[in-house]
């Protein structure tokens, strides 16, 4: 599988969003990760978050954090999703690696994902109640031609 990476198919990026645009980041402010014109498909493979180095205290009581690239920002007009309860802590810290989970749209059972020519968005469902710091996401994505 590695030549998938090397061969520019996965095409692997990392961003580090400042704390002000994390902690601001809902539906009405999402945070632009690839920006497609209107002129591709940029289809999420995997999406890792974890909080920057700078982080004092970890962000919780956000329920879910998204991905989408339909420019809508509900539930089944999702790519992918990360639950707050998915970890034994329930928030995102600097010392663990937390991965979404691509083309499943919000628990208990919506399953498969949507895909759209919009720009890749991610965004809080409920914003953070709590939390400081970077948020450093690692994604991977391929583009898929229309």
């Amino acid at each position: 599988m590695g030549y998938l990476v090397n061969d520019n198919f996965i095409i692997r990026r990392r961003f580090v969003i400042e704390q002000l645009e994390v902690q601001f980041m809902d539906a009405a402010q999402p945070y632009t990760l690839v920006s497609t014109n209107l002129s591709f498909y940029a289809i999420p493979v995997f999406c890792n978050l974890r909080a920057a180095a700078n982080q004092t205290t970890p962000y919780d009581a956000f329920v879910h954090i998204y991905l989408t690239n339909t420019a809508n920002y509900g539930v089944g007009q999702i790519c992918a999703t990360y639950s707050q309860n998915a970890s034994g802590l329930g928030v995102i810290d600097n010392n663990q690696y937390h991965a979404m989970l691509v083309n499943f749209q919000s628990a208990p059972s919506r399953f498969g994902g949507i895909n759209g020519n919009k720009d890749l968005q991610i965004f809080w469902d409920v914003l953070p109640a709590v939390g400081d710091g970077d948020l450093i996401v690692d994604l991977g994505y391929i583009i898929q031609p229309i």
